[in-house]
Protein backbone atom coordinates (compact mmCIF):
# COMPACT_ATOMS: atom_id res chain seq x y z
CA UNK A 1 0.00 0.00 0.00
CA UNK A 2 1.33 3.41 -0.93
CA UNK A 3 1.27 6.45 1.32
CA UNK A 4 -1.91 8.43 0.86
CA UNK A 5 -4.05 5.48 -0.28
CA UNK A 6 -5.53 5.06 3.16
CA UNK A 7 -5.53 7.03 6.36
CA UNK A 8 -6.04 4.58 9.16
CA UNK A 9 -8.62 5.61 11.74
CA UNK A 10 -6.53 4.12 14.55
CA UNK A 11 -3.90 6.84 14.37
CA UNK A 12 -4.27 9.35 17.18
CA UNK A 13 -2.45 12.47 15.97
CA UNK A 14 -0.92 14.32 13.05
CA UNK A 15 2.53 13.20 14.23
CA UNK A 16 1.41 9.57 14.15
CA UNK A 17 0.16 10.11 10.59
CA UNK A 18 3.55 11.62 9.71
CA UNK A 19 5.32 8.62 11.23
CA UNK A 20 3.01 6.17 9.45
CA UNK A 21 3.72 7.90 6.14
CA UNK A 22 7.48 7.56 6.73
CA UNK A 23 7.06 3.88 7.65
CA UNK A 24 5.02 3.15 4.53
CA UNK A 25 7.20 5.23 2.20
CA UNK A 26 10.29 3.35 3.40
CA UNK A 27 8.67 0.02 2.52
CA UNK A 28 8.56 -1.48 6.00
CA UNK A 29 5.91 -4.12 6.69
CA UNK A 30 2.58 -2.59 7.66
CA UNK A 31 2.55 -2.09 11.43
CA UNK A 32 -0.24 -2.87 13.84
CA UNK A 33 -1.60 0.41 15.17
CA UNK A 34 -2.56 1.09 18.79
CA UNK A 35 -1.38 -2.43 19.57
CA UNK A 36 -1.87 -3.84 23.07
CA UNK A 37 1.37 -5.77 23.34
CA UNK A 38 1.85 -6.20 27.08
CA UNK A 39 -0.06 -9.08 28.59
CA UNK A 40 -2.73 -8.19 31.15
CA UNK A 41 -2.23 -4.44 30.59
CA UNK A 42 -4.15 -1.90 28.58
CA UNK A 43 -1.00 -0.15 27.40
CA UNK A 44 -0.85 0.37 23.66
CA UNK A 45 2.04 0.98 21.30
CA UNK A 46 1.42 3.55 18.58
CA UNK A 47 2.93 1.15 16.01
CA UNK A 48 4.07 -2.43 16.49
CA UNK A 49 5.43 -5.40 14.63
CA UNK A 50 4.49 -8.14 17.12
CA UNK A 51 6.27 -10.94 15.25
CA UNK A 52 9.55 -9.02 15.72
CA UNK A 53 8.74 -7.47 19.12
CA UNK A 54 9.50 -4.01 17.69
CA UNK A 55 7.35 -1.03 18.63
CA UNK A 56 7.32 2.71 18.02
CA UNK A 57 5.98 5.40 20.33
CA UNK A 58 5.39 8.96 19.11
CA UNK A 59 5.57 11.76 21.69
CA UNK A 60 3.92 14.93 20.47
CA UNK A 61 3.66 17.08 23.59
CA UNK A 62 7.34 17.00 24.51
CA UNK A 63 7.79 20.78 24.48
CA UNK A 64 4.34 21.67 25.76
CA UNK A 65 4.16 19.60 28.94
CA UNK A 66 1.03 17.86 27.64
CA UNK A 67 -0.10 14.27 27.49
CA UNK A 68 2.58 11.82 28.50
CA UNK A 69 5.18 14.44 29.45
CA UNK A 70 3.56 15.74 32.62
CA UNK A 71 3.39 14.11 36.05
CA UNK A 72 1.16 11.06 36.05
CA UNK A 73 1.38 10.52 32.28
CA UNK A 74 5.17 10.54 32.39
CA UNK A 75 5.23 7.98 35.21
CA UNK A 76 2.74 5.73 33.40
CA UNK A 77 4.86 5.84 30.25
CA UNK A 78 7.92 4.77 32.24
CA UNK A 79 5.94 1.84 33.70
CA UNK A 80 4.84 0.91 30.20
CA UNK A 81 8.43 1.01 28.88
CA UNK A 82 9.72 -1.05 31.81
CA UNK A 83 7.03 -3.70 31.28
CA UNK A 84 7.71 -3.66 27.54
CA UNK A 85 11.41 -4.28 28.17
CA UNK A 86 10.63 -7.11 30.58
CA UNK A 87 8.35 -8.62 27.93
CA UNK A 88 11.14 -8.59 25.32
CA UNK A 89 10.01 -5.60 23.24
CA UNK A 90 12.36 -3.14 21.57
CA UNK A 91 10.50 0.16 21.84
CA UNK A 92 11.75 3.18 19.95
CA UNK A 93 10.48 6.60 20.98
CA UNK A 94 10.33 9.65 18.72
CA UNK A 95 9.42 13.32 19.13
CA UNK A 96 8.39 15.72 16.37
CA UNK A 97 11.96 16.99 16.15
CA UNK A 98 13.21 13.45 15.64
CA UNK A 99 10.60 12.74 12.95
CA UNK A 100 11.47 15.98 11.17
CA UNK A 101 15.17 15.06 11.35
CA UNK A 102 14.37 11.77 9.56
CA UNK A 103 15.53 9.59 12.46
CA UNK A 104 12.65 7.09 12.36
CA UNK A 105 13.52 5.23 9.15
CA UNK A 106 17.22 4.54 9.83
CA UNK A 107 16.42 3.51 13.41
CA UNK A 108 13.76 1.04 12.28
CA UNK A 109 15.99 -0.24 9.50
CA UNK A 110 18.69 -1.04 12.04
CA UNK A 111 16.16 -2.70 14.35
CA UNK A 112 14.79 -4.95 11.58
CA UNK A 113 18.34 -5.81 10.47
CA UNK A 114 19.18 -6.74 14.06
CA UNK A 115 16.14 -9.01 14.24
CA UNK A 116 17.08 -10.69 10.96
CA UNK A 117 20.59 -11.27 12.30
CA UNK A 118 19.27 -12.74 15.55
CA UNK A 119 16.77 -14.93 13.71
CA UNK A 120 19.60 -16.27 11.54
CA UNK A 121 21.56 -17.28 14.62
CA UNK A 122 18.85 -19.54 16.03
Amino acid sequence: MKHGEMIDQKTQSELELQALAQIRDAGFPEPEQQYEGIENRRYRFDFAWPQDLIAVEIHGGAWMGKGHTGGKGFSEDRRKMNLANLSGWMVFEFTADMLNADELVPTLKEAFEMMEFLDGEG
